[in-house]
């Protein structure tokens, strides 16, 4: 922290002091006269409504979810706000901030404000502008009424300076676009006064509109802090100084914010593209603010330069550059088959529990599930994954027990089965009980069983007739030696009965049951666990040959997807647990977007859909492109899109069919530090960037040299994002430490030195020092970073990539003296398997759904481990979403030795 920051710390404190004084004493600022409105952002041709209704339509369901104060954060389940909204009350703890003078009150305190990244969102009303825009659409008064209730409701308990809406000047400035935004959606309909005319107390939402600008124009992110927040904060002034007219202050604080604006994207964007936060969430956060404020500029009449709109084209390119080249429509995840195509894997059985696990008890940390069971085709599918168990397409398939005893093939099998059930006393068999052959396999449900009895089988299902009911009963009470036992495993093969293992363990601790699938609901029907005492290979192979056709083999494979060892049985219940709401099915979107480099906000400048946007790189990527037309890859016309469109004097442009446009390699960012190599299967981020900006580096990560990952346009070796801001400084600190990432370690410690939860002290300083590309097309890049100079000595990593080959090489050379630890990780996509390969330094990896197998070769003389949701050590997690983690496994390699040494490692894929 420099001098002069210090004082104008010192300055900005002694101003709020003076503030709270005033405050106290019913002071608040005033305009000279009243506020009213100055322009609508939207220019609306007469065929707007043609073309929004040819293309999108109305979110009913969750509009009048909207109405009935229900409220989607982050992506997750609507939490009820109640009829009456408390604006202090954080909706997921409930815990009450107190109303008191907002610049001082410490909103990292969890425990006197609750989660302020809930209360925070809340009041920047962003979810106000789907109901305004269905307003504007369909002329529905219900949509209007809601919104200005809710903008009343939030003066009359917000007074100036008073509560945690007062707290960051980023708040107001975001709830200031959101109220412009707003404005200017009921102007299509109600006429230049929009919001002044639906309003009881249009003075008093003018002094609003006034007190808040006033805020954020006189306490600005400054020094150290003049990152994304400082664009935000000046974006929210041009944007209410234009939309509104606050008089002589307005027009001077619209003038001073765009001049400011102008300068920090010269400042905070280097002239490649890149934003110097390094992180890429912040980065298209800044850009969206950007572009909203050139169409604004546009809309007023007030153009930014060229250069300023250089900068916006030149960050949507570099998004897109290191984006991987699937899809990015909003369909389902296409690395994600239907399970009828799922390929066969044989995992370990031998410690599972079976368990059936609703997210609504989880905590919120853990309710992010990248679930293997994600993507089902079709509603019965969907229905079926949330008990970890792939049931046939249709009815019989749902009836068919994979694991069911298998039906003898001829009667003398089956009376020998019975015989056999009933110990050595095979005289006392009836011959009156009916024939197997007349019984319908069936599933049985685990909901009403405890976990270690889930695994009972019974070969029979419910009696169709009462004779048949008395032969289940006694049928299913035999089973109480391990001959018995022997015996109805062979039989669910089919197989020859001299042929079985007698190694199969005791099942006479399982109670036995009998449940009618009828009489169960699709999501109830999850047993399939029959065979699951399996200890040894040639159980677990024994256990898939139990598949009579192609699509019972598909189920069952899918269905045993466990832990092959110690390891990846700590796996085996996170796998299972189950996604209940779009959110965790969406989570495959983390394929189409760019790697989670650095911080992550899931905030945004405004949004137009009830529904949390599932990618919005997208859709802001597409409000670019419809905006300039010029930007390489043509992406989905989104709502977004739509509605800039409409912020100058054109129509809205024609939708165009989507391009498909081949990815140019390699693509290098010298000032940024990131260089993108790839051919037709494999896309490649490689990271050789500063920590971040400005001198705290608050969004930074300790990342230096890490490389990401995508086969076939869909991630394999992965960021694992940030998962934690102020709730949990642990975790905070494992995700933006060196080790969560896919780069070497020294001696455990972190490559720049952590200063607090924003703050990082010491910063290591990385560099491209080479790049090219070879006459036979093997592409390569060399970076350096710094960080490890003093304790050990310069890290130095060279990537290739092999021609058109799938194949990647790391090459890894530490400078310096001593004997020192030395670590390398590999962070892999939650629905990713890591197992030891058939040759010794070798290690295979597989994909859900993918065809595709990557063979890692390491060093034999390093030590080599896989983890996955491990506390001890902290390894093998991924977090799609703040607030939310998953396991994922991790592949770590350690050493102990003197340097200088190297490593070299390949990744194949074939």
């Amino acid at each position: 922290m420099t001098v002069l920051e210090v004082i104008h710390r010192v300055t900005d404190m002694a101003s709020q002091r003076l503030e709270q004084w005033a405050v106290a004493r019913a002071w608040m600022p005033k305009p000279a006269c009243p506020v009213k409105p100055r322009l609508s952002l939207f220019v609306a041709p007469e065929d707007w409504m043609k073309t929004w209704q040819e293309h999108f339509s109305l979110e009913l369901e969750s509009l009048n979810e909207l109405l009935k104060g229900r409220i989607g954060f982050f992506g997750q389940a609507p939490l009820d706000m109640g009829e009456s909204i408390n604006w202090h009350r954080d909706p997921l703890t409930g815990i009450e901030a107190p109303l008191t003078f907002g610049k001082t009150l410490n909103y990292r305190d969890d425990r006197l404000v609750g989660n302020i990244k809930f209360l925070w969102e809340l009041g920047r009303h962003q979810h106000l502008i789907p109901l305004a825009a269905a307003y504007a659409c369909t002329g529905e008064l219900r949509y209007r009424d809601a919104v200005i209730k809710q903008i009343e409701s939030w003066m009359q308990q917000n007074p100036y300076g008073m509560g945690i809406h007062w707290c960051s000047a980023l708040e107001p400035a975001l709830r200031l676009i959101s109220w412009a935004v707003i404005h200017s959606l009921l102007t299509l309909r109600d006429g230049e006064a929009g919001l002044f005319s639906a309003v009881s107390d249009p003075v008093k939402l003018g002094q609003a509109i006034y007190q808040q600008t006033h805020f954020v124009r006189h306490f600005l992110s400054r020094d150290s802090s003049a990152n994304n927040h400082l664009i935000g904060e000046l974006t929210g002034i041009w944007v209410a100084c234009s939309v509104f007219d606050l008089g002589r202050h307005g027009d001077r604080w619209a003038l001073f914010a765009q001049e400011a604006l102008e300068r920090e994207a010269r400042l905070q964007v280097f002239d490649d593209g890149v934003n110097k936060e390094q992180a890429s969430y912040y980065h298209l956060w800044v850009l969206d603010y950007f572009l909203f404020a050139w169409l604004v500029g546009l809309r007023r009449g007030q153009h930014f330069s060229e250069a300023f709109a250089e900068r916006i084209v030149s960050m949507a390119g570099f998004l897109q550059a290191i984006s991987p080249g699937c899809s990015v429509e909003t369909t389902p995840n296409p690395s994600v088959p239907s399970l009828s195509k799922s390929k066969p894997f044989v995992l370990s059985l031998s410690k599972f529990k079976p368990f059936v696990l609703s997210l609504s008890k989880h905590e919120r940390a853990e309710s992010m599930n990248l679930t293997v069971l994600r993507q089902a085709q079709d509603e019965r599918e969907r229905e079926s994954d949330q008990f970890a168990l792939r049931q046939a397409q249709d009815e019989r398939e749902r009836e068919f027990d994979q694991f069911a005893l298998r039906q003898a093939q001829d009667e003398r099998a089956r009376e020998f089965a019975l015989r056999q059930a009933q110990g050595e006393r095979k005289g006392e068999f009836e011959p009156s009980v009916p024939s197997l052959s007349k019984f319908k396999p069936f599933v049985l449900s685990l909901s009403k069983h405890e976990p270690n009895e889930s695994t009972s089988f019974s070969a029979l299902r419910q009696a169709q007739d009462e004779r048949e009911s008395e032969f289940d009963q006694f049928a299913l009470r035999q089973a109480q030696d391990e001959r018995a036992r022997e015996f109805a495993l062979r039989q669910a093969q089919g197989e020859r009965k001299g042929e079985f293992e007698p190694s199969v363990p005791s099942l006479s601790k399982f109670k036995p049951f009998v449940l009618s699938l009828s009489k169960h609901e699709p999501n109830d029907s999850t047993s399939f666990s029959a065979l699951r005492q399996a200890q040894d290979e040639r159980e677990r192979e024994f256990a898939l040959r139990q598949a009579q056709d192609e699509r019972e083999r598909e189920s069952d494979q899918f269905a045993l997807r466990q832990a092959q060892d110690e390891r990846k049985g700590e796996s085996d219940q996170p796998a299972l647990r189950q996604a209940q709401d779009e959110q965790l099915k969406s989570t495959a979107l983390i394929d189409c977007l760019p790697p989670q480099i650095g911080d992550a906000d899931d905030g945004f400048v405004t949004r137009f859909s009830v529904a949390w946007p599932q990618n919005p790189y997208r859709d802001v990527l597409a409000a670019v492109e419809a905006v300039f037309d010029n930007v390489s890859t043509p992406t989905t016309f989104s709502q977004k899109a739509f509605w800039y469109t409409l912020c100058f004097d054109n129509k809205p442009l024609p939708i165009r069919p989507r391009q498909v446009t081949q990815a140019t390699y390699p693509r290098l960012f010298p000032k940024g530090g990131y260089a993108v190599l790839g051919n037709s299967v494999l896309h490649l981020v490689f990271d050789a960037g500063s920590l971040g900006y400005p001198s705290i580096a608050a969004h930074g990560h300790a990342d230096a040299l890490s490389v990401c990952l995508a086969v076939d346009g869909f991630w394999w070796l992965v960021d694992p994002g940030t998962y934690a801001y102020h709730s949990d400084h642990g975790w905070r600190d494992y995700f933006r430490g060196t080790a969560a990432h896919n780069t070497l370690v020294i001696d455990g410690r972190n490559q720049s030195e952590i200063g607090g939860p924003f703050l990082w002290l010491r910063h290591a300083q990385g560099k491209i020092i080479a790049q090219g590309e070879d006459a036979d097309g093997t592409q390569w890049v060399t970076g350096e970073h710094d960080g490890y100079r003093k304790a050990a000595g310069i890290h130095k990593r060279r990537v290739v990539l092999q021609g058109s080959d799938a194949e990647m090489n790391l090459y890894d050379e530490i400078q310096g003296h001593g004997a020192h630890d030395v670590a390398i990780h590999f962070h892999f996509a939650p629905d990713i398997d890591v197992v030891p390969g058939v040759h010794p330094g070798t290690w295979q990896v597989t994909k859900l759904g993918s065809e595709r197998r990557m063979t890692v070769f390491v060093d034999a003389s390093w030590h080599w481990d896989v983890f996955r949701g491990s506390d001890s050590p902290r390894s093998g997690w991924f977090s799609p979403a703040l607030g939310s983690k998953v396991p994922s496994c991790t592949l770590r390699g350690v050493w102990r030795g003197h340097l200088p040494t190297k490593l070299v490692t390949r990744l194949v894929v074939q």
